[in-house]
């Protein structure tokens, strides 16, 4: 009935800042309840509640997932030397956003994976009315101590109603196939009001804690299992330092618990923008005159043996004779350039057919392009010859030059 009553209440849509559990969690003293900080958020805390210290760094992945990790220490006093260590990871999922008559329902594992002495789950529903924040939900585990009801899993099956242990007989591992499961389930309900007072949350809650593990240890009072399962308590987070929340309550009126939480939200970190560096100062290296290469001292036509064969449809044809002396590239590509100075424009490329003594090479066909690039010095004598296509069948067959 009470869960008919939150799906009944008005909707708020009030941005209420977070308040923190001692474990690490959102929620109240004791209680998780089902809200979420902005996507990045990462916070740090420590607290202390007789006989434990709790040690969490958590993350909000995402806008409806938190991991956390916990170290939990046992102490038998404050500031003596810990006896026992229980660390474990922590999780809440978000199932359903707070909407007009409807309130927020998050399904959280605390130790899930660990060490089973703090291990729990928890299903829990919170709806806000103006500045109170309800939450109310059942617990399993770590959370079913003080059992209100038979654990209604157990209709799916014999798996969730086997014992559960607290690891006080050995098996100190939390696994998988534990969560959900025992014969009970505990009540977690509890309200945060946020006064008007800037920044300031006074906090009370129940729930279903299992003291039998504490109250089994020769360190601690056998009646400590009997103490009362309700926390009250105060958050206050300074308007000047929104990252900064203290938290002091009491458990049962017996036990008093201090925390301490730091939070930032690394996606709202500032980042400087970019400024493109200049990078250094290069000496200036003048574009090689690779016409240069192909020219000869003087007048060309008098440095190459070169016979104009005439021109036949797009391109024109030249015998060269070549000099031992000299590269037979170097004059190729000379008489090319030299020739296609004067050569009209329909002229496509130029057909070089190279002599030595009385030996003939292999045609060269030169295309127009390459030649116009290599004479304004845009390639290099190595790409023109790259672009230089070789028929050793064309029938030119001039007489020597």
């Amino acid at each position: 009935m009470a869960l008919l009553a939150l799906l009944a209440g008005p909707a708020v849509a009030e941005n209420l800042p977070p308040v923190y559990t001692i474990t690490g969690a959102t929620g109240l003293v004791t209680v998780p309840d089902a809200r979420f900080e902005p996507a990045g958020t990462l916070r740090a805390s420590v607290a202390q509640a007789n006989p434990y210290w709790h040690g969490t760094i958590g993350v909000q992945v995402a806008e409806p997932l938190w991991l956390g990790l916990r170290q939990t220490a046992w102490a038998a006093r404050p500031g003596a030397e810990p006896q026992g260590f229980y660390p474990g990871l922590d999780a809440k999922i978000r199932l359903m956003r707070e909407g007009g008559h409807r309130p927020a329902l998050a399904l959280g594992l605390q130790g899930a994976v660990g060490h089973r002495r703090m291990a729990g789950e928890y299903l829990v529903a919170s709806k806000r009315f103006h500045d109170l924040d309800v939450t109310l939900g059942l617990g399993w585990g770590r959370f079913a101590g003080a059992a209100v009801a038979k654990n209604p899993l157990r209709l799916l099956g014999g798996h969730f109603d086997g014992p559960r242990s607290t690891g006080t007989d050995g098996a100190d591992a939390a696994r998988a196939a534990d969560w959900f499961t025992g014969p009970d389930v505990g009540l977690l309900a509890g309200v945060a009001w946020h006064t008007p007072v800037p920044g300031l949350t006074l906090k009370a809650d129940t729930s279903g804690q299992d003291w039998a593990p504490e109250a089994a240890s020769s360190l601690i009072d056998p009646t400590y299992k009997d103490r009362p399962h309700w926390s009250i308590g105060a958050d206050w987070s300074p308007p000047r330092a929104p990252w900064l929340n203290l938290g002091a309550g009491t458990l049962g009126g017996t036990v008093f618990a201090g925390r301490v939480t730091l939070a930032t939200n690394v996606a709202r970190w500032p980042v400087a923008p970019y400024k493109a560096r200049p990078g250094p100062k290069l000496p200036h290296v003048p574009v090689p005159d690779f016409l240069a290469f192909w020219r000869g001292p003087g007048d060309e036509s008098a440095s190459l043996a070169v016979k104009n064969l005439g021109q036949k449809g797009p391109q024109a044809r030249l015998a060269v004779a070549l000099d031992p002396a000299l590269p037979g590239p170097l004059q190729i590509g000379r008489a090319a350039c030299t020739h296609l100075t004067t050569a009209p424009k329909e002229v496509r490329g130029v057909a070089v057919v190279p002599y030595v003594l009385s030996f003939r090479g292999p045609v060269l066909h030169l295309p127009r392009p390459a030649l116009d690039k290599a004479t304004q010095g845009r390639i290099s004598p190595e790409e023109l010859w790259h672009a230089t296509t070789i028929d050793p069948t064309h029938a030119l067959r001039p007489p020597p030059p």
